[in-house]
């Protein structure tokens, strides 16, 4: 069983025995008590936690965790390891950090007195605690860590082995999955920061020892941490096991997507043995196609399927066509890809499901046909640019406008629409307008004098229907204003909710209907991590 750990760290014992029960409501299966962070619980409370989670029924590990470790231990690691020693019979679990372990022989035997187990090397009786050996290290991978790791596993006495290291990039996960699926007995191996997250959510599918998580938001014992809640409803920790599919979301920045919320929940609904995360690619082609050649080399993931948002659009389609993947033609057509679909023999299909939901959301406002109709599309990227070849395929009289007019003119002579200028952008009558762009990411009131001030909403008029490829828990200043003026307006929800429905088509052979999935939209919107706005993936 892959232990759901949470880590408490109230620095008052009346608060950590909160913590404990709130936990243990949760839904954790064991406790850590992070004794470096809980400077106002003093050593004679620790064995009256125990017995609150002892009678909760969850297991307890011991954290006493050091400075150079990543920890708020900054005494002498003599006294850290005495004192982790004196409370050794109120754990389950104790963690020593592997350079103290190896530091001292008199240490080691201190340490086996503490568990019951009366000589190095002695191995647990059912009464006896257990020890896990870890090595953290918060700067990066540490360049020891393979021979650390080795060593861990073959000292007898360590129960579990614990690596903990921070990404340096999403491709370290790939490492710590490794790890956790090749060790011979259950280990923990966690990528920290948020680049880390797919580790922590995958570590049950891998037969891992367990995974960390905090509380609430705010009581994060290392970077990277997800709540109890989140691990169990956003990203279904009860429901993933060794067969369990990987689905996600390749862009840069992700963590603010309602994508994990949204689409989880309609696996929920759908009853598919699936999870969905978020993976931060780094901007540029290299690092995304370095990222599908990891993933394509392993198998072994069940990983079936991305939805790809900015800056990666274009990306995806010349990565599909580098590794002679099957491309759909309205894809290769618009000159971007949002979605990948891998099949169980490796082979990848590459798809746009933007193109449709642009044309429904169009017709929405504009009527069923289009031939005529004048629009401006700003922004030449994977999204501007679908939108753009969509509308002009439609008949619409497309006008191209991006900040970089080379690139707004390669982009239109491609798809044999117009472009002007950017400083032109609503200066002549239109009857849609389409924000194909990452501008407006905030609010209006936060955008005030900043960013959004480069989308001349202010052109605006009121015959002019809106159509805005951001979503979120307000809105931006584009759909702000175009509601004042009493234009017919669509923001990004409707846009995801209908290319959504497509992609969980694509993955499943069927999806959920459009208005349970656009209500998933709003509710996901409304509870947004930051409150802030993405772009349509």
């Amino acid at each position: 069983m892959t232990q759901l750990i949470a880590s408490i760290t109230a620095d008052t014992a009346s608060g950590a025995a909160e913590e404990i029960r709130r936990a243990r409501a949760d839904g954790a299966t064991m406790i850590e008590l992070r004794l470096d962070m809980m400077d106002g619980v003093a050593d004679p409370d620790v064995p009256a936690l125990r017995e609150i989670a002892v009678a909760a029924n969850v297991p307890v590990l011991l954290t006493l965790r050091s400075t150079a470790e990543g920890g708020h231990w900054d005494g002498s690691d003599m006294d850290r390891m005495s004192r982790l020693i004196a409370l050794g019979g109120s754990a389950d679990y104790l963690d020593i950090e592997w350079a103290s372990w190896q530091r001292s022989a008199n240490l080691r035997q201190k340490v086996m007195l503490a568990l019951g187990r009366g000589v190095e090397g002695a191995p647990p009786t059912d009464s006896a605690r257990r020890l896990i050996l870890s090595r953290h290290d918060p700067s990066g991978r540490p360049r020891t860590m393979q021979a650390d790791l080795l060593g861990m596993m073959s000292e007898s006495a360590c129960d579990v082995p614990k690596l903990a290291w921070r990404a340096r990039t999403v491709r370290d996960n790939f490492e710590a999955f490794e790890l956790m699926r090749g060790a011979p007995r259950p280990m923990l191996a966690i990528c920290m920061g948020d680049e880390g997250l797919p580790s922590r959510v995958l570590a049950k599918k891998f037969g891992a020892f367990g995974s960390f998580a905090a509380i609430e938001p705010g009581g994060e014992a290392a970077a990277g941490q997800l709540t109890i809640t989140e691990m169990r409803q956003r990203y279904r920790w009860d429901r993933i096991g060794p067969a369990t599919r990987v689905y996600g979301l390749l862009g840069d920045p992700v963590s603010h997507s309602i994508g994990p919320i949204v689409h989880n929940a309609a696996y929920d609904s759908l009853s598919e043995n699936a999870v969905y995360l978020p993976f931060r690619v780094a901007a540029g082609y290299e690092s995304f196609k370095a990222f599908m050649v990891e993933v394509l080399a392993r198998p072994w993931l069940d990983v079936r399927g991305f939805s790809i948002t900015a800056p990666h659009k274009e990306n995806a389609l010349r990565c599909a066509r580098e590794i002679g993947a099957t491309i759909d033609e309205n894809a290769a057509r618009w000159g971007a890809v949002n979605t990948f679909v891998i099949n169980t023999d490796g082979s990848l299909r590459a798809a746009n499901t933007d193109g449709p939901a642009v044309l429904r959301c169009a017709t929405e406002l504009l009527g069923d046909s289009l031939r005529g109709q004048r629009v401006a599309v700003a922004g030449a990227g994977g999204m501007g640019r679908t939108v753009a070849a969509v509308l002009h395929e439609a008949g619409a009289d497309v006008t191209v406008f991006n900040r970089t007019e080379e690139r707004a003119r390669s982009v239109a002579k491609g798809l044999g629409c117009k472009w002007e200028p950017w400083d032109r952008l609503l200066r002549d009558p239109t009857d849609l307008f389409a924000n194909g762009t990452t501008l407006g990411m905030e609010t209006p009131k936060a955008a005030s004098g900043q960013s959004q001030t480069a989308l001349p909403v202010d052109r605006l008029t009121p015959g002019t229907c809106v159509l805005d490829t951001v979503y979120g828990p307000g809105s931006t200043r584009v759909v702000t204003e175009g509601k004042r003026l009493g234009c017919r307006v669509l923001d990004g929800k409707a846009l995801f909710a209908f290319q959504a429905a497509l992609q969980q088509e694509l993955w499943f052979g069927r999806s959920l209907d459009e208005s349970a999935l656009l209500n998933l939209v709003e509710s996901s919107c409304s509870i947004a991590i930051h409150r802030r706005q993405l772009p349509s993936a």
